[in-house]
């Protein structure tokens, strides 16, 4: 039986970072503005999974506990955004709670993005950056 095919995305409205089946790991950025962000992230994200045709999308779940709300609101919009994208093109998508996450990746539910990219490096990962990292934990 061979593997499930993964991708994965840490979604951010700064910088999503991505995994693909392949190994390969990427950001997705824009140079929209406002909340032209959200659709302009999430088309790139869609082609990425229109061309990979994955089993299942890994996204991490949502922050709670965050010290800067706007960035937990605009994250929720553009994960919601996503999420319903998914759902319309009855993609399987699955979401994994950050400190699961954390704890899968470093032994500790409350590791930094320092501890995760570390994490990541000493796996075998290329991350360029904490949400390559992010993403590369979530796939595996």
């Amino acid at each position: 039986m061979n593997p499930a095919r993964v991708v994965a995305f840490d979604l951010s409205f700064n910088r999503t970072g991505v995994a693909l089946p392949d190994g390969e790991l990427r950001s997705i950025t824009t140079r929209e503005t406002g909340y032209r962000r959200i659709p302009d992230i999430a088309r790139q994200a869609l082609e990425l999974v229109a061309a990979y045709r994955p089993d299942l999308v890994a996204l991490e779940g949502y922050a709670y506990n965050v010290r800067h709300r706007l960035a937990a609101i605009r994250g929720a919009e553009l994960g919601g955004f996503v999420r319903v994208q998914l759902e319309l093109r009855r993609v399987p998508w699955l979401e994994v709670p950050p400190a699961e996450l954390k704890a899968f990746a470093t032994g500790k539910g409350t590791a930094s993005k320092d501890e995760m990219l570390e994490a990541a490096h000493a796996a075998g990962a290329d991350a360029a950056n904490h949400d390559e990292a992010d993403a590369w934990h979530l796939r595996n």
